[in-house]
């Protein structure tokens, strides 16, 4: 698939050429700069945008990035196995959600890495009791709807099969994760912006590390509208005549970063007054959940511009 292209104002040009001989100058162009492509067309410039633009920013900053962007791979991953897990129980063994809504619970993996059936599970049943570590009550009506279940019958071990395999890889992804939060912790100690922006409610470590490592230096945006665009955020407008509408958000720049401040305006929306009210006085004036959470992202992002301008922590509204 081509990507699509943008021509770069002249502005926009010399800033980037005035950026890239100055950190050359410095003989630090590799850990400074990271482009995607640059293309030299005729007489302008233009270049494709495929995530990011330009990312600029320390060896700090650039580490943070990527640890960031392994641990929403690694998230993704590990969403998908559980989501493969819950499917293979329902086959084999659907009373099993009645006890376990948490496919990543840790008695649940035992469970099922030693007892993937319930013939296995029926067979061992005080070991299992072991595990589970229930009140009486409890685990006797589990063993009655084991040996009930309505599963389908697992002759030649394949779905015990796929269950432990799926449960070892949940395993192992799951050490991975918490091996990467613990890098990102040690990288964020060097950060103390990250103390400023986690003043405002909802936003804790792991949601200011991914809002330092995909914004990057914000010394390279000017104004709140500039980093609002550069995420992505700033409102598409089409006009005809007399007629303005704006349609959607433009969608540029990073995925990662977008995703991030939505389920932080959730969370805004929740527990933080101005936020909250602000999503009310959308929803009254008429606009659709989702683009107002939206607007409260938006807004957010601009508070988290000055937060890192200034370097002043959150101050809420107490009444």
């Amino acid at each position: 698939m081509i990507p699509k292209q943008q021509r770069l104002s002249d502005k926009e040009l010399k800033k980037l050429i005035e950026l890239y001989d100055s950190v050359k100058r410095n003989g630090t162009t590799k850990n400074l700069i990271r482009i995607n492509c640059v293309i030299v067309w005729g007489k302008g410039w233009e270049w494709s945008i495929i995530e990011d633009i330009l990312m600029i920013s320390g060896d700090k900053i650039q580490s943070l990035r990527e640890i960031v962007r392994h641990r929403n791979y690694v998230s993704s991953m590990l969403a998908n196995l559980e989501r493969k897990l819950r499917r293979e129980l329902f086959l084999v063994m659907p009373e099993t959600e009645k006890y376990f809504s948490d496919m990543l619970s840790p008695v649940l993996l035992e469970l099922l890495e030693k007892y993937p059936a319930p013939s296995k599970i029926i067979s061992s049943f005080d070991e299992v009791r072991k595990i589970v570590g229930w009140t009486e009550d409890k685990v006797n009506k589990f063993e009655v709807d084991v040996r009930k279940s309505i599963g389908i019958e697992d002759e030649d071990g394949i779905y015990a099969f796929v269950i432990v395999s799926l449960v070892k890889d949940i395993k192992h992804l799951l050490e991975e994760f918490s091996e990467i939060e613990e890098k990102i912790q040690s990288l964020m100690e060097d950060m103390p912006e990250s103390k400023n922006l986690m003043t405002m409610k909802g936003i804790g470590l792991m949601t200011a590390a991914t809002i330092i490592a995909e914004i990057g230096d914000i010394e390279r945006f000017d104004t709140k509208n500039q980093l609002t665009s550069y995420v992505g955020l700033d409102p598409v407008t089409i006009q005809s005549g007399q007629f303005s509408k704006n349609l959607h958000i433009s969608k540029k720049g990073s995925k990662v970063l977008r995703k991030s401040l939505y389920f932080l305006a959730v969370r805004l929306v929740r527990y933080d007054k101005r936020f909250r009210d602000f999503y009310k006085r959308l929803r009254e004036n008429g606009k659709n959940p989702r683009l107002a959470l939206v607007a409260v992202a938006r807004k957010a992002l601009e508070i988290i511009f000055h937060i890192l301008k200034t370097g002043e922590e959150y101050v809420p509204l107490t009444s």
